[in-house]
């Protein structure tokens, strides 16, 4: 979450260090605040939250700060990556158009 820009974007990749950026094909370092992945993020969040209350160890304190920014991303995703229907999403980045290939070029 701390790569987080003013908007709610947070970075696709995060290419660390000068041999990472050599095996990264160009057109793929620089990134775009409009292109975003799916938010699992969210669903690995859930799980944590459900081991801590099994646990009796839920942090509160870490929770009420993380989720300022938890907000932040979740309106980034509805003002940029909403679909054609209500409560629906299209991943930005994406040819939305083939149906040949998982991860297209645009």
């Amino acid at each position: 979450m701390d790569t987080m820009n003013w908007e709610g974007w947070l970075p696709r990749e995060q290419i660390l260090g000068e041999e990472a950026m050599s095996k990264v094909p160009k057109e793929f370092v620089v990134q775009h605040s409009t292109n975003g992945n799916p938010p699992t993020f969210f669903l690995t969040l859930d799980h944590v939250i459900r081991l801590m209350k099994e646990q009796d160890k839920l942090d509160i304190p870490y929770l009420q700060r993380l989720f300022p920014r938890l907000q932040s991303w979740y309106n980034w995703f509805n003002q940029t990556q909403d679909g054609p229907h209500p409560l629906t999403y299209r991943w930005k980045g994406r040819n939305a158009t083939t149906d040949r290939e998982l991860n297209p070029k645009d």
